[in-house]
Order: structure tokens, then sequence, then C-alpha cells
């Protein structure tokens, strides 16, 4: 039997897919989660293109969690791509990145995102005071703790308060 929903990572940072596999593993949610990692490669498995063209594995997503800044194509350009195609202008999108440039923002919301995400920089998920809600990081600038505070709380409830590594 397949999981429930089916969750396209394209996604470039190895620390950054572990990060969301241990989330989803410890959510204990029916996903599965499909990872690939560049904007080129995102294409042809949504479009049904090369190594994916006859993939009986092949599952239509119903989530994508897109990188910004990937290689080949960027994350601006695969979202682009994905809302021309009339089979694939509904799937909800969340755009991910470490970007603070106001232009990359309305770029992606332009372009059809659902929502925007500035990722936490690495480390920065399991500061107790990020964790905590006030947005700053013992050791840095103030982040947005958005992206922490969901995977912890939303994603993992049996890792509230706990503290590790991906």
């Amino acid at each position: 039997m397949k999981p429930t929903h089916a969750i396209l990572l394209v996604e470039d940072n190895p620390a950054d897919i572990k990060i969301t596999q241990r989330a989803l593993r410890e959510s204990d949610l029916a996903v599965d989660l499909i990872v690939l990692r560049d904007g080129q490669e995102a294409l042809d498995y949504l479009l049904r293109l090369g190594p994916y063209a006859d993939d009986l594995s092949w599952r239509s997503p119903d989530l994508i969690l897109l990188d910004l800044n990937l290689p080949r194509l960027s994350g601006q350009e695969v979202l682009t791509r994905i809302r021309a195609e009339a089979e694939l202008n509904t799937v909800p999108i969340i755009v991910l990145t470490t970007s603070h440039r106001r232009e990359d923002v309305e770029a992606v919301y332009a372009a059809g995102a659902n929502t925007y995400i500035h990722a936490v920089r690495a480390g920065v998920a399991d500061d107790p005071a990020l964790l905590a809600g006030n947005g700053a990081a013992a050791d840095g600038p103030r982040v947005n703790p958005f992206p922490a505070l969901l995977w912890t709380n939303l994603l993992c409830p049996t890792t509230r308060g706990r503290s590790g590594t991906a």
C-alpha cells in the first residue's frame, strides 16, 4: 500500500535533505518523500521525461518543497515551468531559501508559489532559544523561527524540546 501523500523535495544540500527526511520520519505521517537534487531533474520527473517516462513507481506529488538555489535550473525557473503545465499548476509549492532579498520573495509569489519560507541556517534548528520561540539563536543573529518550529511542533511532536542531529 502506498503512503497517503507524496511530497517532492527538490533540494541539492544533503544536510537539508536529511533534516527533512528526519522530520517526516519522526512525524509518523504516511508520506512518500521523493528527493530530486537539481531543477532539470525535477522538471524531468514532473513532466515524465527521460528516465521517468516509463517509471512504474512515479507518483504525482501532493506537495512540492522547492529550493530556490538549485544547479542546472533555478527554483524560480522550475516554478515558472510547473505553473505553465495544466496538470501541475494546482500542486501546492513551498519555496525554501536562505535568501533575504525582497526581490526573490516577490518573484516567487508572482511566479505562483503558495508560500515562501526563509530557511534557518544549519545548526539553528536545534538551538533551545530558537525552539523556545523567541527567534534569537544563542550564538547568532535573529532568524525566522517558523521552519524549525514547523518541523519540531507540527511534524515531529515526539521531538518537542529534544535536540540532536539529523
